[in-house]
């Protein structure tokens, strides 16, 4: 059986029970009010709030050996995404993950003089405030940069459960060598993209 949406929307009473007493689920297979097995649920995409941060301004080189903190000055607030409900990004490049849940943490350092055999690592931390130092959650990039083609971005992924007492997330860049500077060629400034996929 199809369960499109205008069988939903015509429907009443006992849509949806799991075995075949309404109003009494038991381990079985999913069915609908009139005892049948549904197979597909035909409806429009779940929409998950997500932010996205780039750095499109204030440019300058970074510092070798060190964690630079990357200054997003730009969101865009995406499905439901509700600023004051979700999200909450600080002057200074900071986000704030304002509900509980499990996140997907997307990032993409863009810079340029990434070559001669040059390390660089990108770093995602957590703290409680937007600012001072903050604990580290994870490596999104630990990458070595031998080629010639200085240009480039540096993508990373990670999973991550909010943490209540240290809610604000920011990235850092840690180059070993050539002070790099900052790109956004292409129309690709430096990113970090955060999709609340549960609670």
């Amino acid at each position: 059986m199809n369960l499109a949406p205008e069988l939903i929307k015509d429907a009443y009473g006992n849509i949806i029970t799991v075995g075949t007493t309404a109003g009494t689920p038991t381990t079985g297979r999913l069915q609908n009010g009139a005892g049948q097995d549904i197979t597909e649920i035909d409806g429009s995409p779940i929409s998950l709030p997500t932010i996205q941060a780039t750095w499109t301004t204030g440019y300058t080189n970074l510092t070798n050996g060190v964690d630079n903190e990357i200054p997003f000055n730009l969101d865009t607030i995406y499905a439901q995404g509700v600023n004051s409900d979700y999200f909450n990004r600080s002057a200074g490049g900071r986000i704030e993950l304002k509900k509980p849940g499990l996140y997907a943490v997307f990032t993409g350092i863009h810079l340029y003089d990434l070559q001669g055999n040059m390390d660089v690592t990108v770093k995602l931390f957590k703290h409680s405030t937007f600012t001072g130092t903050g604990t580290l959650i994870t490596l999104q990039s630990d990458k070595r940069f031998a080629e010639t083609a200085a240009d480039q971005l540096i993508s990373g992924f990670s999973f991550i459960e909010r943490d209540a007492s240290n809610p604000w997330l920011y990235v850092a860049v840690n180059p070993s060598a050539n002070s790099p500077f900052p790109s956004n060629s292409d129309n690709t400034p430096s990113f970090i993209t955060i999709v609340k996929i549960s609670n």
